[in-house]
């Protein structure tokens, strides 16, 4: 048994749903902001600052709305879609198997050092909306003797609740699945650095 637990926690992300509505759309331009949440998030925890109390997304053009939509951009990166682009293109045994080898063992790397990682999770592919795919903060992990390994992420489409990703690796056979009933395909880590200046109350 292997297992490692940051001081992060599902509490320190934001209490809101990952639901934005277009002002002036009357309800029917919704969309999400989960790399932002991500990276806001780890922002508040590293400064060692509490996250907002809110229970509601903030306002469009308040404050924290800008913070969250310039770090939904910085999550976004010039790199990011090319890579989205090529998971989606792989099959779901490939891009489990990357998974498996090359984005577990970094990510098991950074959680026993203590540090909370960004995963971009893998929910579709071919010729699917790429935004339908997602961004979770992974910081927690138990893995046994089999070859199963979950982990503890702040979903922010799940905002309060603890989120739960397996990976069960069984040979060539990688297998992964979300408690929650959501599709994973695979994941890989994501480059963060803490926002520098202050942070929105």
């Amino acid at each position: 048994m292997r297992s490692a637990q940051t001081g992060f926690t599902a509490e320190r992300g934001f209490r809101f749903d990952n639901r934005f509505v277009l002002p002036f759309s009357k309800g029917r331009v919704v969309y999400g902001l989960c790399g932002g949440l991500c990276f806001g998030a780890l922002d508040y925890y590293y400064a060692g600052r509490p996250i907002p109390a809110q229970t509601v997304p903030p306002r469009f053009g308040s404050p924290l709305y800008r913070f969250l939509v310039r770090r939904q951009l910085d999550s976004l990166g010039r790199l990011v879609l090319p890579r989205v682009v090529r998971w989606m293109a792989a099959s779901d045994e490939r891009a489990a198997a990357w998974t498996a080898s090359s984005e577990l063992p970094r990510l098991l790397s950074a959680l026993d050092r203590g540090r909370p990682a960004v995963l971009v999770i893998m929910r579709v592919g071919g010729l699917a909306n790429p935004t339908y795919n997602h961004q979770v903060v992974a910081f927690g992990y138990v893995q046994d003797e089999r070859g199963m390994c979950s982990f503890a992420v702040y979903d922010p489409n799940h905002p309060g609740e603890p989120a739960t990703i397996t990976l069960e690796s069984r040979g060539t056979s990688v297998r992964l699945w979300q408690a929650e009933g959501e599709t994973v395909r695979g994941f890989w880590v994501q480059d963060y650095r803490p926002v520098t200046g202050a942070l929105p109350d």
